[in-house]
């Protein structure tokens, strides 16, 4: 069988090179890939294509061409190819335009110019197991069709033999009346079958129909939970160019630029989160977690929100501090923590909040089962299941629950399932709500001399007086220059460097340096590189990546590189300042 053939068509020689190399690529191996720089001269090479019994899944055009632009072409080709996925590639399309493609053109998915590689390839990859599922579709509905002409035929033949038979040999009556019975129980068959199989389809078509409904809704509350920040940043960020604004206005309206800026992060975070884990591209990083530690941190961090609203907040931990050593996903279970903390915090306006752990036992195995408690609004029954679906979000009475993209309790379950764990939620509505989850307890013994060291190199840290040496590396200016306006204004001595070079000179000169700022994509040695070079000159130096890449198989392997941590952009503040101070000493400026 003849490879399948993908078909680019940009009037641009080098979109279509850079085109061809991206899907050689990713997906040359088992298909073809083909160029032409018009429409016209696509649809002549597609006729020929299609004469030779070539099969062509993907089509691939540019929307701005000269003679004939892209919408105009796609209805052609669709005329010829209708099973083919069309995808367009615009920088100006028209509404209009869009809208032909995709009336007319069956267009399967369109880009802006410049397109992101990653997500280009994604949808092809998608695009050509869609095609490959519709084509076997289409193939089965086929011999049905051909079977059931065949089964028909077949009848009409028998039954024509049968009367020639019963006018031959009346007499044979038994003979006959045995070949009725087995042509009806065979016509029976037939219908069960063709029953069953309207069955399947129809169940399918249910399936795919409120799959469409769910994911539409949830791209209508991503445009909305993208636009709403993006009003106040852009809204706000006008208003503070007014000459002569008073200081206290400026101060307001910088928070409402900083609160929208967070929120808006928040909803990238988790849709790239989200995306990952339907991409199965997420991976587990067991390492050594002080669960009691990891609590604290949390209760730490969420104690200054829930009193503003007025909330009792507290933690319970049950094991001992050598005994909360465990073997577990730390990125993990800080993600799964906080957003069960945030969604509580978020639905309880009165009362208290409580965060803590049991340990307990499980058949044969003991299991560390984590638990939020609120006194919030709470979850009706028959709407507790579907908080963890994704791109659901529980219709709950508090119009509140439609502020955010509803993903984060869905991540929070995959996380759980991926650690060997369970996750669910308790509940009566307008009395509260417990959010449990469960994972496998592995503890990990620690010596006393361990612990001693430890304890001693912080207490070092805390007594010394001495300027604490920070080195920062970054190839942005103003990515530097902000790091060191937040750090002047504690006792600290700054050193700069704008690549991993200059760090690693830096470094043969100052082998006191406590603490290193290191961005990763740099240019002459990046951070990865940077690393490597650094630890043969001081391998006690702490050195925290600094990146724009949000991934958190991107955290996983900078913490197999060597970092101590991971900060990603934007940085704020107080999330710079909270993950020094886990290795350093920050001590402020009176």
């Amino acid at each position: 069988m003849s490879k399948g053939v993908i078909f680019c068509i940009d009037d641009e020689k080098m979109v279509l090179n850079s085109l061809k190399t991206e899907l050689k690529n990713a997906v040359g191996q088992n298909y073809i890939i083909e160029t032409a720089e018009s429409g016209i001269e696509a649809l002549e090479a597609i006729d020929n294509l299609l004469e030779l019994n070539f099969e062509i899944p993907i089509v691939i055009v540019d929307y701005a061409m000269p003679v004939m632009k892209g919408d105009e072409f796609l209805m052609k080709l669709h005329k010829k190819s209708p099973l083919t996925l069309n995808i367009l590639l615009t920088g100006q399309a028209t509404l209009e335009g869009v809208t032909n493609s995709i009336n007319n053109g069956g267009l399967y998915r369109y880009f802006s110019k410049p397109w992101d590689s990653k997500d280009l390839i994604l949808t092809v990859k998608h695009a050509l197991k869609s095609y490959n599922q519709g084509h076997k579709l289409h193939i089965q509905n086929k011999e049905l069709m051909e079977l059931s002409t065949s089964l028909e035929n077949k009848v009409q033949q028998r039954t024509l033999e049968l009367q020639k038979k019963n006018e031959l040999l009346v007499e044979n009556q038994s003979k006959i009346s045995i070949q009725k019975e087995e042509l009806e129980n065979y016509r029976n068959h037939l219908e069960n079958l063709v029953e069953e199989r309207t069955l399947e389809l129809t169940e399918a078509k249910n399936k795919a129909e409120e799959s469409d409904r769910l994911k539409s809704a949830f791209l209508a509350n991503m445009s909305h939970e993208i636009r709403t920040p993006m009003n106040g940043i852009m809204g706000f960020t006008t208003l503070l160019k007014q000459p002569e604004l008073k200081s206290d206005k400026r101060l307001k309206y910088i928070e409402v630029i900083e609160k929208s800026g967070e929120r808006l992060l928040g909803v990238i975070n988790d849709v790239i989160d989200i995306s990952k884990i339907e991409a199965g591209l997420v991976e587990m990083l067991e390492v050594e977690v002080d669960i009691n530690n990891e609590l604290d941190y949390i209760y730490t961090f969420f104690k200054l929100e829930a009193n503003k609203k007025g909330l009792q907040f507290s933690c319970e931990t049950t094991l001992s501090n050598q005994e909360a050593v465990v073997k577990a996903d730390k990125v993990k279970l800080n993600a799964i923590l906080v957003n069960l903390v945030k969604n509580t915090l978020k639905y309880t306006n009165t009362g208290s909040v409580c965060l803590g752990y049991n340990l307990k036992k499980r058949e044969s195995n003991f299991v560390l089962e984590f638990f939020i408690k609120d006194t919030g609004i709470g979850i009706p029954k028959d709407r507790q299941a579907a908080i963890f679906d994704r791109f659901v979000q529980a219709d709950i009475e508090d119009k509140k629950a439609l502020q955010g993209a509803g993903l984060g309790l869905s991540i929070s379950k995959a996380y759980v399932e991926m650690m060997g764990g369970e996750i669910w939620v308790e509940s009566e509505e307008g009395k509260g709500a417990t959010f449990y989850f469960t994972l496998p307890y592995k503890p990990v013994l620690i010596s006393k001399i361990n612990n001693s060291i430890i304890t001693n190199q912080i207490e070092d840290k805390v007594i010394s007086n001495k300027k604490t040496k920070i080195l920062i590396v970054d190839d942005d200016e103003s990515a530097r220059e902000y790091l060191s306006i937040i750090l002047e204004n504690f006792n600290v001595e700054i050193l700069l460097a704008n690549n991993g070079k200059e760090a690693l000179t830096i470094c043969e000169t100052n082998l006191d340096i406590d603490l290193i700022l290191m961005d990763l994509k740099m240019p002459i040695l990046n951070g990865y590189e940077a690393i490597k070079e650094i630890k043969k000159i001081n391998n006690n130096v702490v050195i925290i990546a600094q990146t724009a890449n949000a991934f958190l198989s991107d955290k996983e392997k900078t913490l197999n590189a060597g970092f101590n941590d991971y900060l990603a952009k934007p940085i704020s503040r107080n999330h710079l300042i909270s993950v020094m101070q886990k290795y350093i000493n920050l001590q402020a400026l009176v």
